[in-house]
């Protein structure tokens, strides 16, 4: 997750706080890991990142193969039905708050 460090130097050399999300969290993970975190369900983020539902969705190949071809086309296939989702939650959340 060198990523994931290095945001998080920049985070602490600016001075800023680091805020832990509540939210829903899909995590793209690749089937075959470069890392060392098979066996880590977060791949790597904890507590201090998150605190809400992970959905781990497992794609086809390495970190870097996942974003090519098929792995692209599944990723982009389940951000759409996310979005879908969260669009039909705030038109129900919509339609109660004008009953």
């Amino acid at each position: 997750m060198l990523f994931k460090n290095v945001n998080r130097t920049k985070i602490r050399s600016n001075k800023q706080i680091h805020k832990t999300y509540s939210g829903k969290v899909i995590l793209f993970k690749a089937t075959r890991t470069l890392f060392g975190y098979k066996d880590d369900a977060n791949m790597g983020w904890g507590a201090e990142d998150f605190t809400g539902e992970v959905e781990n969705y497992l794609i086809e190949g390495d970190h870097m193969s996942i974003f090519k071809g098929t792995g692209a086309v599944r990723i982009a296939e389940r951000l759409n039905w996310v979005l879908e989702e969260a669009n039909r939650d705030l038109e129900r959340a919509n339609k109660l708050q004008l009953h």
